[in-house]
């Protein structure tokens, strides 16, 4: 069962609980915008509830927006211009999914019906300093390059990748 979710607000000064927000079902992952806005990805229930992005203004933590991104979204990651990319799973015999929208508008860009297609089981995401996207693909095993809403290369790596971090010396 997947129930609405919530977002705890924790003040590190005095290890209390300043807020509990409540945002849309199973809330999952999240990042923060240009602005300071934190965007929580919310799955949905894998069924009948389509995943949505709930935006938290954390000047005031309350929910100020929310983004029907649809299917089910899962890791998130935004580029130095404000671009969100969230992955999309994939996980029987369909393609993974890459899901973008303009985090200061909330425009999808690239939602369920038009997704950017990657490798299956798309779990994972991380953007370098180029706002290039790369995407740990767990089931197809592999990491897939995508260049605004492009798939440009692939890298073949084995034993089903399922976390990504981009380190530059």
């Amino acid at each position: 069962v997947f129930l609405p979710g919530t977002v705890t607000v924790l003040s590190a000064l005095t290890n209390s609980v300043v807020k509990t927000i409540e945002v849309k079902t199973n809330p999952r992952f999240m990042a923060v915008d240009l602005t300071g806005r934190l965007h929580v990805v919310c799955t949905g229930n894998y069924g009948n509830i389509e995943g949505e992005i709930v935006v938290v203004n954390t000047a005031v933590d309350t929910v100020e927006q929310y983004i029907p991104i649809g299917g089910q979204p899962g890791d998130i990651a935004m580029t130095s211009n404000g671009v969100a990319y969230v992955t999309g799973g994939g996980w029987a015999n369909e393609p993974g999914k890459l899901f973008r929208y303009n985090s200061a508008t909330g425009e999808i860009l690239n939602g369920s019906g038009n997704p950017i297609e990657v490798g299956t089981g798309a779990a994972r995401i991380a953007i370098n300093y180029d706002d290039e996207v790369f995407v740990a693909c767990e089931t197809s095993e592999r990491v897939d390059k995508v260049v605004v809403d492009e798939r440009v290369d692939s890298f073949q790596i084995g034993n089903s990748p399922r976390a990504i971090l981009i380190y530059t010396r």
